[in-house]
């Protein structure tokens, strides 16, 4: 496969990468499942009939199972569960560094492509000092929440060669996204899916038994350490019989193996206020209401922009604002 380095003269970091790469490529680069076509099966689900596809020059795909398509950002974000300007960045990465295979000029022989193993680095649970750095640099008041995740099993620190890093994973949902201590990544990322993850698996749902009566379901890493504190800090007596789940990135669907595990649950979806955050907890509870929850409902913060973590950075202080959270 031939390798291009994009050429920037004249159009945009991102308009270059994705003259440089495709889908295929992209398909290729994560060790994605399966072979990709015109019509072929999903990546990213079960797909018992091939009910996805690339076209437009391996510049677009469309799932027309679930209704997802896009060209290769919307790729890359449902490979990893990035948000749409972390994966605008990360393409511009792949193209700039070579990272990624690029599109050859020759057709290529169709292949079975292996799935990326998913590997956890080493991990640790790190010290007082990095839980409360982690805390304060969350604006959160103590780091028990971060603890109780510990506990469970869903996060930990680890070691970076940029430094050290944490981490929020679910080990039997094979899926783990790594933020470092002290800011973003050197490819400009605030979060790093680990290779081989499952980005559709929802963090900590491994942890809803048949003892589990409410379900915190959150977007994203800082938003399920958010939720965890909030409880301990408003309800502590709940937090025995309570899970605290996460979707690492908007565009995700449930994996619907997951799905079974919230039934006869009281579910609260934490949305970001803002239209991708919206559209996310719409897409999540149409999936969860099909599975007869004891109850569903969604909070939002009222101040535009604002997710679970910046409300209660804001709020922590005020016991009856935060009251609202609780199920």
């Amino acid at each position: 496969m031939i390798l291009q380095s994009p050429s920037f003269d004249g159009e945009s970091p991102l308009d270059a990468a994705k003259e440089s790469l495709d889908v295929t490529a992209l398909w290729d680069y994560f060790s994605l499942p399966g072979r990709p076509g015109k019509s072929c099966k999903s990546p990213f689900r079960e797909d018992r009939k091939p009910s996805f596809s690339i076209f437009a020059n391996g510049q677009a795909f469309k799932d027309h199972a679930t209704g997802e398509a896009g060209g290769l950002v919307e790729f890359v974000q449902l490979a990893t569960g990035l948000d749409n300007s972390e994966a605008c960045r990360y393409l511009i990465e792949l193209a700039n560094t070579g990272s990624a295979a690029a599109p050859t000029t020759q057709r290529r022989p169709a292949r079975e492509s292996k799935p990326c193993p998913f590997t956890l680095p080493q991990i640790d649970s790190g010290s007082i000092t990095e839980l409360d750095a982690l805390a304060r640099s969350r604006g959160l008041p103590l780091f028990a929440g971060i603890q109780i995740l510990a506990d469970r099993g869903n996060f930990a620190f680890y070691n970076h060669s940029e430094g050290r890093a944490w981490l929020v994973y679910d080990r039997a949902g094979r899926v783990a996204q790594g933020r470092l201590l002290s800011g973003q990544w050197a490819a400009g990322m605030k979060a790093k899916t680990l290779p081989g993850s499952r980005a559709s698996w929802p963090v900590g749902a491994s942890t809803i038994t048949h003892k589990t009566e409410l379900v915190y379901f959150c977007e994203g890493g800082p938003d399920i350490i958010a939720a965890a504190t909030a409880i301990f800090m408003q309800a502590p007596e709940q937090l025995e019989r309570s899970a605290f789940v996460a979707m690492l990135g908007a565009s995700q669907a449930i994996a619907e193996e997951a799905l079974h595990l919230f039934t006869r649950k009281r579910i609260r979806i934490f949305a970001h206020a803002d239209d991708a955050g919206v559209a996310a907890s719409d897409k999540w509870a149409a999936q969860l209401i099909d599975i007869e929850p004891a109850s569903l409902s969604a909070w939002q913060s009222d101040t535009p922009g604002e997710d679970l973590n910046d409300f209660l950075q804001a709020n922590h202080h005020n016991d009856e604002i935060l009251k609202e959270l609780i199920l």
